[in-house]
């Protein structure tokens, strides 16, 4: 009878302890939950704020700006494009500086996507042989 009454009371104990552990990976569980999910919220909200300070948005004047100064320069027939008057201008367009007899590009002033369309709008007046043949210059109209 005894041996009994120890046995149950033995029984009831390691119930007891297997729900407390049990209780404990609930609370571990859904406290990893919390942070996870307060993680995921900081993340949302940082890319929230990285969407809010979104680069200008250039309208076409600007590409069209830099298309007809590389127009003008392939007009002219030269190798180099800093030897000639709308290189220069090119350039600047792109937002360099001029400081003394160099082009300087600073670094807080450096616009990628705007490097970016000038890389691409150069390339294509390299690579296209009618680049700017059927289009007017604004001194012409």
């Amino acid at each position: 009878m005894q041996e009994r009454i120890q046995a149950g009371k033995r029984l009831l104990e390691a119930k007891r302890i297997a729900e407390e552990n049990e209780r404990q990976r609930n609370l571990t569980l859904r406290k990893a939950e919390k942070e996870e999910e307060k993680r995921a919220r900081e993340r949302v909200l940082q890319k929230l704020e990285q969407d809010k300070k979104l680069s200008p948005v250039y309208t076409t004047t600007k590409a069209e700006q830099l298309r007809e100064c590389l127009r003008n320069l392939k007009r002219n027939h030269q190798d180099r494009v800093g030897s000639l008057n709308g290189g220069v201008e090119f350039l600047e367009l792109c937002g360099f500086e001029r400081t003394g007899d160099f082009l300087y590009l600073s670094q807080e002033k450096v616009d990628m996507a705007l490097l970016n369309s000038a890389g691409f709008v150069l390339n294509s007046a390299m690579t296209n042989p009618f680049f700017g043949v059927l289009s007017t210059t604004h001194n012409q109209v």
